[in-house]
């Protein structure tokens, strides 16, 4: 009976913690770039990357591909790069607002 009490008590401190859920199962919390578990269902714009395993961005996933060094419209936005699985993120160059690694 101690190690059922002692158990269940775990559980709901890392449940708390955001390190797993009620039933024992590893979760997160849900920020881009930050971990995540596959099993983990999706959160608004956000959705958990079997490849990388952490929290990546739909609006990122969904938007045009772009190539790098071509002008970007928005400094600080991001695109996958045509040809990979790569981020590119709008940056400040010489030449402009370009799309940079």
């Amino acid at each position: 009976m101690k190690k059922l009490v002692v158990g269940l008590a775990a559980a709901a401190v890392l449940a708390t913690m955001g390190i797993a859920d009620a039933e024992g199962a590893p979760s997160s919390v849900p920020r881009e770039g930050g971990p995540c578990y596959p099993s983990e269902p999706a959160s608004g714009d956000l959705y958990c990357s079997g490849e990388s395993g952490t929290w990546k961005s739909r609006s990122v996933r969904n938007a045009p591909k772009v190539q790098i060094g071509s002008a970007c419209p928005q400094l600080g936005k991001r695109a996958i790069v045509v040809g990979t699985h790569g981020e590119a993120t709008c940056k400040q160059s010489v030449r402009g607002l370009t799309w940079q690694w």
